[in-house]
């Protein structure tokens, strides 16, 4: 299959003549370094030796976190033709396995204020000009962190993003919400501004999702800037191994793909629940390690379907090879029981009424799910499943 992935710099700066093989070398060395496979702009549809299927290489036109095989170093190798006819080639390896911290470029900033109470914030808001530059902002948002107290009565947090927030209307919109005043304990605005006052008003739980909120992509960035999430989708690409003759990582960040119906491929062959369930498995538990680095951890956890894996990882009841190793056994469970004989019918009525219901007509189904008061799954033999409906279409129950 394809594995190896061609870039290049000219398509990103233009010819450098004399310095195009430098600039290749600092584009590898940072390739390995960020444990990144970076993106090579302006290709719309690759030459047709490098159509995707066609060769080993490919041309990576989006960035993707870099997920070797196991005891297989990353590597780069740059080529670098001049004017003159010289012709270089070097091979880089890299010099650790792990990524030691996370990449943030900057383009993001969180500006923190806190304060006895909230016209306490309105003098750090103050400070802060409207004319002020981009460098001059994060310098400002990097000093605010460092004088925040969480455990103040009263905290502000500005998100920033450079290109996309209006810097000035964010500390505007702030600046005069804090100088209404009133007594509400916690408010936003659409913009970026989020505010808090006094102890927060219960414990922490974390909600895990179901198959079905799986897609291609999902959590790309934190999985080229965090070293718990690409961590997470090591230990998973290794544990799980090969789906439909893919590996997992592949799965969730393929290569890009320059036609619709490639990428439809692509969301079928991650719904599959031999890819899906793992699949969550490794963005969730990488996406709650991201969340860890910065404090947030949940006191109770809980799960949707096959959340409840994920959950139980959480609270410390699974490890994360057994949570990968459950996730893969239980999505091939469940594709192999795609066999006709069994089904299962959502119902519009309580546990207790089906339950009663099931008995009086002499059903052989189970409730299997409580979705909710008033739903209920019931599954069992496909021929009993098709008797429940007649049934139920006969008495006005809604079922599907």
């Amino acid at each position: 299959g394809a594995w190896c992935a061609l870039g290049s710099v000219k398509s990103q700066i233009g010819h450098t003549k004399a310095a195009a093989g430098a600039a290749g070398l600092i584009k590898a060395a940072l390739a390995l370094h960020h444990k990144v496979l970076p993106p090579t702009i302006k290709v719309s549809r690759p030459a047709p030796g490098l159509a995707p299927g066609e060769s080993t290489f490919y041309v990576n036109a989006a960035k993707r976190p870099w997920l070797p095989p196991e005891g297989h170093p990353r590597r780069a190798a740059v080529s670098a033709f001049g004017f003159g006819g010289s012709n270089f080639h070097v091979v880089l390896e890299e010099h650790a396995a792990e990524k030691t911290a996370p990449d943030g470029d900057g383009r993001v900033q969180i500006a923190a204020f806190s304060g006895p109470e909230p016209r306490a914030l309105l003098a750090p808001l103050d400070a802060w000009s409207e004319r002020a530059s981009w460098e001059e902002t994060r310098a400002l948002a990097a000093r605010s962190r460092e004088t925040f107290r969480p455990e103040d009565p009263c905290r502000l947090v500005l998100v920033l993003e450079a290109g996309r927030s209006e810097f000035a209307a964010v500390f505007r919109s702030a600046r005069q919400r804090l100088a209404a005043g009133g007594e509400e304990r916690a408010w936003s605005t659409p913009d970026g501004a989020h505010f808090g006052a006094g102890p927060a008003p219960g414990r922490l739980a974390a909600l895990f999702p179901g198959q079905g909120s799986q897609y291609v992509g999902m959590l790309l960035d934190l999985g080229c800037e965090f070293p718990e999430m690409l961590e997470a989708l090591a230990l998973a690409d290794r544990v799980v191994g090969p789906v439909g003759g893919r590996r997992l990582g592949a799965l969730i960040y393929p290569p890009a793909t320059f036609d619709r119906e490639a990428a439809a491929a692509n969301e079928e062959a991650l719904r599959d629940t031999r890819a899906a369930q793992p699949a969550l498995g490794a963005a969730t538990s990488g996406a709650l390690g991201v969340l860890g680095r910065f404090g947030v951890r949940p006191e109770a956890t809980a799960g949707h379907s096959y959340g409840e894996l994920t959950a139980l990882f959480a609270a410390g009841r699974l490890d994360a090879e057994s949570l990968f190793l459950l996730s893969r056994l239980r999505g091939e469970l469940m594709a192999g029981a795609d066999d006709g004989r069994g089904g299962m019918i959502a119902v519009r009525s309580s546990a207790a009424a089906m339950e009663a219901w099931l008995r009086e007509e002499s059903l052989d189904l189970v409730v299997a799910n409580r979705n909710a008061p008033e739903q209920v799954v019931l599954s069992g033999a496909r021929a009993e499943v098709e008797r429940a409906a007649e049934r139920l279409a006969a008495r006005g129950i809604g079922h599907r």
